[in-house]
């Protein structure tokens, strides 16, 4: 049932609890503890997946083809804390990764992609871009290019090849959706848009976002080649809104947007930009002035526009929100600019066995956890770290790497400094 869908070992390290990656004696750990799992249906499961995961030719006796789909943000990893809070609830973070809405790319090659030994045997996979999962059997990229071979045994055509994902994700606090029958709708290739009076579960059911239901905090998953004009919220309810910009396998770029009531929606466009809108006038994120940085979507946040009659705000300067009364509210206090210096950053290999060594700073007075990423353009690692008395470090693992590795360090920002992250190239040694 539910519990084969867990990730399997091969799958790799997908729980986070308190910042630490779990093995899976950690994952079994939490979910029978805290999860409230079934330790016994968990161990069936997981004993099923490990008789029948990977590929198979049944010893060279048939043709196995693979075609995968890549290039939509999908759920690959989940962020926990080692307890539940004093009502008894648990608030999860979900990550979004490679693949096709469905099945994250990593899953469905049975390895890394673009691996020539995945797990099982080696047979033939190639990859589409953009194809969300239940399309797949019937989507042309797919069916032209293997019409041939169904017919006569002919060798399959190329397809048109793997694409990195680039989408928003809006986490929505303090909103309660209205009751749908589907949790989660995938993203249609129809190019249709959201209308500006699109709600959430309007657009999630004609295909316009993904939209995963986690209680109190629902997800609306957006891409680029989907823009959109979307209601997130009506007047009746306020909001905060947790935005994160992901771009590739990059740590996904975060801002908040906190306490918006009135008519909330959120405006893309097909090159990653965003506008966020209250009552038609523009808001920019946390401690941001209107007309100042680019927001994580990759346009620049506006401010609230004045009231009817009144002044316009001054450029650079935060102008008032209103209050569910129509009273004026401060906006919050700027926050402060935070810095990340990396001291030491080395990647050594040996076997097939890569570790990726890094050392470094946050500065400006930030304090908190910064997430540190290690990618060769096709195997990923990341992982998070707390930084004690400004100092942070850590060593990364990543198997059949190649013989550069880009290592970026991002510290997701707090209520009194801004988010910040740097990055650097580094070459493996051998040892």
């Amino acid at each position: 049932g539910a519990y084969h869908l867990f990730p399997s070992e091969p799958y790799g390290r997908w729980l986070t609890v308190g910042g630490s990656f779990q093995d899976a004696a950690g994952t079994r750990a939490w979910l029978t503890g805290v999860g409230g799992a079934n330790g016994a249906l968990l161990d069936q499961a997981r004993a099923w997946h490990e008789r029948h995961d990977g590929f198979t030719t049944k010893q060279g006796t048939i043709q196995a083809r693979a075609v995968i789909g890549t290039g939509l943000l999908s759920i690959g990893a989940v962020e926990v804390p080692p307890a539940a809070d004093a009502g008894g609830n648990v608030r999860a973070e979900i990550r979004m990764v490679d693949g096709d809405v469905t099945v994250p790319t990593r899953s469905a090659h049975q390895g890394p992609l673009g691996t020539h030994t995945p797990l099982g045997e080696p047979v033939h996979v190639q990859a589409v871009c953009g194809v969300p999962h239940a399309a797949l059997g019937g989507d042309p990229s797919v069916t032209e290019k293997y019409t041939d071979y169904l017919l006569t045994g002919r060798t399959p055509r190329k397809t048109v090849g793997p694409c990195q994902p680039r989408g928003t994700v809006f986490e929505i606090r303090e909103l309660s959706l209205p009751r749908a029958r589907a949790t989660r709708a995938a993203a249609s290739p129809a190019p249709t848009g959201g209308g500006p009076s699109a709600s959430l579960v309007a657009a999630a059911q004609k295909g316009d976002i993904q939209l995963i239901e986690v209680p109190g905090s629902p997800l609306a998953v957006l891409s680029d080649a989907k823009p959109v004009d979307l209601q997130l919220v009506d007047d009746s309810r306020r909001v905060t809104l947790r935005v994160q910009r992901y771009v590739g396998d990059d740590a996904p770029v975060e801002s908040t947007y906190s306490d918006l009531g009135g008519d909330v929606r959120a405006v893309t466009g097909p090159d990653g930009t965003l506008s966020v809108t209250v009552d038609g006038r523009p808001v920019a994120p946390d401690g941001q002035a209107p007309g100042g940085e680019p927001g994580p979507g990759g346009g620049t946040g506006g401010g609230p526009g004045a009231p009817a009659g009144g002044p316009a705000p001054q450029p650079g300067t935060p102008a008032p929100t209103t209050g569910s009364g129509g009273a004026p509210v401060p906006a919050p206090a700027a926050r402060k600019a935070s810095r990340l210096r990396l001291s030491s950053v080395s990647a050594r290999r040996r076997a097939r066995l890569t570790r990726v060594t890094v050392r470094g700073r946050l500065l400006g007075g930030a304090s908190g956890k910064v997430t540190v990423t290690a990618t060769d353009g096709r195997r990923t690692t990341r992982r998070t770290v707390a930084v004690r008395k400004t100092r942070f470090g850590l060593t990364l693992k990543l198997k059949n790497a190649g013989r550069r590795l880009r290592v970026t360090v991002r510290y997701a920002g707090s209520r009194t400094h801004r988010s910040t992250q740097t990055s650097r190239a580094v070459r493996v040694r051998l040892r």
